[in-house]
């Protein structure tokens, strides 16, 4: 399943989305574990994860000149 945002025309695939979510988490697990192993008091993690789908622009903007 694709979702288009109606703003661009931008198009995601969800299930390589979910891919990548599963693949980072899996990494994020097993780093944790190693982690785990070697640090006598263990600690609580979060994972933030930040998708962001616009593209920067390529033209240059207008910007004032010194006369």
């Amino acid at each position: 399943m694709t979702t288009t945002t109606p703003a661009s025309s931008t198009t995601i695939d969800r299930a390589q989305a979910q891919k990548a979510v599963d693949a980072l988490l899996k990494h994020h697990e097993k780093v944790s574990a190693e982690r785990e192993e070697t640090e006598l008091i263990g600690r609580e993690e979060h994972v933030w994860l930040v998708v962001n789908t616009k593209r920067g622009t390529t033209k240059r903007k207008m910007m004032p000149k010194r006369m």
